[in-house]
């Protein structure tokens, strides 16, 4: 039995200035993603001192937060004080803290003067389950009976077992997940992700047993641990 999953995660910086509702969406792991995109004006005579700023505080929020899944910011090609943001956040909860840590209050009380314009608009997503790829994980589960056997082809993922410490996949990584434990693998928070699964020793009765979702606090964790 040959399978093949892929997972896609977008993976940038920027930030953003003031708080107004937010779209959300159902992610992994039970939890509902925050998304949105900030419009931005910079006066001409503070474009470079605000680009320092948000840099800065683009290169923090990433390096710092696990709730932070993407701040992704774009500068028009034909007006460059035009600046879109893209932000992903893992919940509700990680916007608000993000809003409260010192780097982001350090960028918001330092631009406040260079900002000529702001707006927020509510987006909706016009195809909600491209979002699905986003944090791309399976539950917690148990193959029963039988031997799966795990070959990362492409990206950057996990493979993590209950209790355990989680291992990354890269590129020719290949684990044997012995019968009867409970693991789960999927695609890192800044990665896609692609691998194919396969099941050997196959005894009579084998089944697969699905469990509870991997959590975003589980999940956050693993790439947050890694960069720091």
């Amino acid at each position: 039995m040959l399978s093949l999953m892929m997972a896609a995660n977008g993976f940038a910086q920027g930030v953003i200035g003031v708080h107004t509702p937010l779209p959300v969406m159902e992610g992994q792991g039970g939890g509902s993603l925050i998304v949105r995109i900030a419009e931005i004006e910079v006066y001409p005579e503070h474009l470079a001192e605000y680009l320092a700023f948000a840099n800065e505080v683009d290169r923090l929020s990433v390096e710092r937060e696990p709730g932070v899944i993407c701040l992704f910011p774009m500068q028009s090609v034909e007006d460059s004080t035009q600046i879109r943001i893209l932000e992903i956040y893992a919940s509700e909860e990680a916007y608000q803290q993000h809003l409260k840590t010192d780097h982001f209050q350090k960028y918001k009380q330092g631009t406040l003067h260079m900002v000529k314009d702001l707006k927020l608009p509510t987006m909706k997503p016009l195809d909600p389950e491209t979002m699905k790829e986003i944090r791309c994980r399976n539950n917690w589960h148990i193959h029963h009976k039988q031997v799966q056997v795990l070959i990362c082809v492409a990206g950057r993922g996990w493979y993590q077992e209950w209790g355990k410490e989680a291992v990354e996949m890269t590129p020719g990584t290949v684990i044997a997940i012995p019968a009867e434990v409970k693991h789960w693998h999927g695609a890192a928070k800044d990665s896609w992700f692609q691998h194919l699964t396969y099941h050997k020793d196959v005894q009579e009765g084998a089944s697969n047993e699905w469990c509870e979702p991997v959590t975003d606090e589980v999940y956050d964790r693993l790439d947050f641990a890694k960069d720091k």
